[in-house]
């Protein structure tokens, strides 16, 4: 997790477990002290299937207390095991989710109760409902198998088991590309990967260093060499994009003017401070 500008903070749970969650509670409090005004919810690492209990540690750091998060029904039973909230939230503005075809059944259940609630905007590619526990039995020294014995609900009810979720903004990129920005930014910054670097231009700065990047970039492309615009980090869009909403949006949020409050200007040519000259007669024009 890092602070991608002075508001908008990212976050980015790894193999969704409970040493996750507990990271993920010390990141948002983080974020909380720094002011971050919105929250990018990261859930499109690949994970194996995980533990419901870690999906609903980490649902409390976003939902009240003493609330219904979700429930587990098991294959062929009627009664349901409730996952209820059991400490404050420390994140509780929305949020923007990114989801895609990995998300696990982890990652899947948290944004879909975030989605059900009003309190996340998914963005991205769909997700393939995995949203069940997992149980695996040994048949032999080298095979196992692992089936669905029970299904993540929804408090309505709702399942989205094989049905999956739909993102409000689609977003596409390919696993490879998305793999390999994860791969780079495990131990780094992942801010090259979304902020794009302005191209060296002749402006007044290289006018007076008596340099032309323009002109060297054109030299070194004629001549068969790179130019430092050809080993870009690769982009990526889904974050990109994400960040971009946030921005636009805080920016509006900044400029927008309350109609019922702004007055218009005084009426008469003494309040407005100007002379107006008297109009002219048609026909002297």
């Amino acid at each position: 997790g890092e602070m991608l500008t002075d508001a908008i903070a990212y976050l980015r749970p790894g193999a969704c477990t409970d040493a996750d969650a507990d990271a993920m509670s010390k990141k948002l409090r983080e974020f909380r002290d720094k002011n971050a005004r919105s929250l990018i919810l990261d859930l499109r690492a690949p994970s194996a299937p995980g533990t419901f209990e870690v999906a609903a540690a980490m649902l409390e750091l976003f939902l009240p207390r003493d609330e219904v998060l979700f429930k587990l029904k098991q294959i062929g039973r009627d009664e349901a095991e409730l996952f209820i909230g059991k400490s404050d939230p420390v994140w509780t503005t929305p949020l923007v989710v990114l989801i895609d075809a990995e998300t696990g059944n982890i990652g899947e259940t948290i944004a879909a109760v975030l989605h059900e609630r009003g309190q996340a905007l998914l963005v991205g590619a769909a997700t393939q409902g995995r949203t069940v526990r997992y149980e695996t039995v040994p048949v032999d020294d080298g095979w196992a198998l692992r089936f669905a014995r029970a299904e993540m609900l929804l408090r309505d009810g709702t399942s989205i088991f094989t049905k999956g979720l739909q993102p409000r903004f689609h977003v596409d990129l390919d696993a490879r590309t998305k793999a390999a920005i994860f791969k780079n930014s495990a131990a780094a910054s992942i801010k090259p990967h979304v902020f794009d670097a302005a191209r060296a231009r002749y402006n007044e700065a290289a006018l007076v260093a008596g340099k032309n990047p323009e002109l060297d970039n054109f030299i070194r492309r004629s001549n068969g060499k790179d130019i430092p615009a050809d080993n870009a980090p690769a982009r990526d869009l889904v974050l990109q994009r994400a960040t971009d909403m946030l921005g636009g949006s805080a920016f509006i949020d900044e400029t927008r003017i309350d109609w019922k409050k702004a007055k218009p200007p005084a009426a008469g040519k003494e309040a407005a401070g100007l002379k107006i000259p008297r109009a002219l007669p048609v026909s002297d024009q």
